[in-house]
Parts: structure tokens; sequence; C-alpha cells
């Protein structure tokens, strides 16, 4: 039984026991096996690493997202463009037609 096995036992006082500095260093080295990769693996994986790093600005990927982006704050706006010069629109109308007598107003709604 290591200090582990007691660690989730409670003690007198309810509280449970913390195993001590040692005991936690010996299980984790007991526990936790170092593992090498395969070496073609971490060549491959260094290639790759080096090729993303070394692509900046020239990534299709990159550009791709920068155009996407430019495109959607064009239409935002151009969409914006377009509400203003409606409402402007919109408020010379209501301006001119108060300007018009109320009897053409009324023949034209009628």
């Amino acid at each position: 039984m290591n200090a582990f096995d007691t660690a989730h036992q409670p003690s007198a006082e309810g509280q449970p026991r913390l195993p001590s500095d040692q005991a936690l260093e010996s299980w984790l080295a007991k526990v936790l096996v170092p593992i090498e990769p395969n070496p073609a693996f971490a060549s491959r994986l260094q290639a790759r690493l080096v090729t993303h790093r070394g692509a900046g600005l020239n990534s299709p990927w990159f550009l791709l997202g920068v155009g996407a982006a430019a495109l959607l704050l064009a239409t935002a706006w151009m969409g914006l463009a377009l509400r203003l010069l409606f409402l402007l629109l919109s408020f010379l109308g209501v301006i001119q037609g108060s300007r018009k007598s109320p009897g053409k107003r009324q023949r034209l709604a009628s």
C-alpha cells in the first residue's frame, strides 16, 4: 500500500490525507513513463512546422482569409451607405410631402 492508497481515506478529523512530496515524486516516477516519438514522425513534424512558419503572407489560406474579410467589410459599408441614402431620400420625401397642400394629399390617398 502506497501513499496514494491511503490518500482517499479520511483522517480522524475527516480531512483527506495528502501524500508527502517524496511520496508524490516517487509515485509520479512509477506511473509516468517517458516515451520517445518515432524519429520519422519527429522529422516530418519539424519539416511541417518549418514550412508553416516560412509560408507567412504567401500562404493561400492567409490570402483567402484576408480577401474574405475585405469582401465582408466592403459589403457592410455598402449596406450602411445605402441605408443612409434611403434615410436621406425618405426624409426629403417627407419634407416635400408636407409642403404640398392638404387637398392634394387627401386626393392622392383616396
